[in-house]
């Protein structure tokens, strides 16, 4: 009887514990397919605002006109929006979740899981004031360094211009003025750098 008592407990807790790995394994299939599925709609949101976010900073850098404001604040909102997504807490906790239990990760999701959490230590919305007003600081720079007008002597000239005289110039005197006036964006570039090391 006591063999019998003995052989009837060990089976039930054979069924238990059976039962309780199936239970393991589904959710471990079920956390694995969320994480993928949050890391898709992530993904798919992370390019579009980064697209939407390189066109606005071509157009800044290659569209210089005097006084257009337009496309600045079409930066500065096209950054924003990249910023607020990257860095907003709903992704911060849906990564640290995901990372904390590891459950059915693949080593590349855990990448990802870790990309994003970086991402959003460059940008995070817990301090947002910040993250703008260093957006705006970088859009400035930005503007003044591809609107910035060299000149050698009193005659302007572009990049290529300087690049082809410190080339292919033999004259050092015409040379060192070409590469002095590649130098003086940086001067112009210099108050801004305190504003973005806020």
């Amino acid at each position: 009887m006591q063999r019998l008592n003995l052989f009837i407990s060990l089976m039930i807790s054979i069924v238990l514990l059976s039962c309780n790995s199936e239970k393991k394994v589904e959710e471990t299939v079920d956390m694995s397919v969320q994480a993928a599925s949050f890391l898709e709609s992530y993904n798919l949101k992370y390019q579009e605002l980064l697209a939407k976010s390189a066109e606005a900073e071509w157009k800044a850098n290659t569209y210089i006109v005097e006084g257009d404001e337009e496309t600045e604040k079409l930066v500065q909102q096209a950054n924003e929006e990249f910023s607020a997504f990257t860095g907003s807490k709903e992704n911060i906790d849906s990564a640290r979740h995901y990372l904390e239990l590891k459950v059915g990760l693949d080593p590349l999701q855990v990448k990802q899981f870790e990309t994003i959490l970086y991402m959003a230590g460059r940008n995070p919305m817990s301090a947002e004031e910040k993250v703008s007003a260093l957006i705006k600081a970088n859009n400035s720079q930005n503007k003044n360094m591809f609107g910035y007008t060299f000149k050698i002597g009193n005659k302007e000239v572009t990049p290529n211009q300087i690049d082809k005289i410190l080339t292919e110039e033999t004259d050092l005197n015409k040379r060192l003025e070409a590469w002095e006036s590649s130098k003086q964006v940086g001067v112009s570039l210099k108050d801004g750098l305190a504003d973005l090391q806020t």
